[in-house]
């Protein structure tokens, strides 16, 4: 599965930088089947192939990770691979249950 499609680029670069926005929109979720690892996308970097977002594990927390690591991240013995849910459409963040709580009171 591709992570960065021809049109979730677009739609990055449609909504461009949110860094003064208090609920930004997510534009694409990722996730590792088998864990509780997410990935919540809101700026991709064209040029640097990186993303910033907000990650769900064993915390929850605001940072950045570039394309190439996303494309390696590997579970159960490298057998699963990180996956785009191809049924998210961009979301304001207060609209995601999971990410409500970091939001600015």
């Amino acid at each position: 599965m591709k992570l960065l499609t021809v049109d979730l680029k677009k739609n990055f670069a449609k909504f461009g930088p949110q860094q003064d926005e208090k609920d930004p929109l997510i534009i694409a979720r990722y996730f590792l089947t088998f864990s509780n690892w997410t990935f919540y996308a809101v700026l991709f970097d064209h040029e640097a192939e990186i993303f910033t977002g907000i990650f769900i594990f064993e915390a929850t927390e605001w940072g950045t990770i570039s394309l190439h690591e996303l494309e390696s991240i590997r579970s159960l013995g490298g057998r699963v691979k990180v996956e785009r849910d191809t049924f998210f459409s961009p979301t304001k963040m207060s609209e995601i249950d999971e990410l409500s709580s970091m939001l600015p009171l």
